[in-house]
């Protein structure tokens, strides 16, 4: 698992690949985090393996693992660089 993990950098992680990482690094499993948010455990499967999130779930997510939505989202704690809609 941590050279899996070594080979890749947080940023070119998705969501869900995140989302596992940051359940392996802490020794839960799958069924661990289903409790924890009162869920399936293939609900928590299938978050790890790309099912798109709904806010409330990233939210959930960022105050169980302690973590940013940036980081979730953008696998960086600092705001992600503003893009004006007007430049293209």
């Amino acid at each position: 698992m941590a050279d899996e993990w070594r080979e890749m950098s947080t940023t070119e992680l998705t969501i869900g690949r995140r989302l596992r990482y940051l359940r392996e690094q802490r020794e839960w499993t799958q069924t661990d985090v289903a409790k924890k948010m009162g869920v399936s455990e293939m609900t928590v499967w299938r978050m790890e393996r790309g099912r798109e999130l709904t806010i409330t779930e990233l939210q959930y997510f960022s105050k169980l693992y302690k973590r940013s939505l940036n980081y979730l989202v953008y696998g960086v704690d600092r705001e992600p660089p503003f893009i004006n809609a007007a430049d293209g």
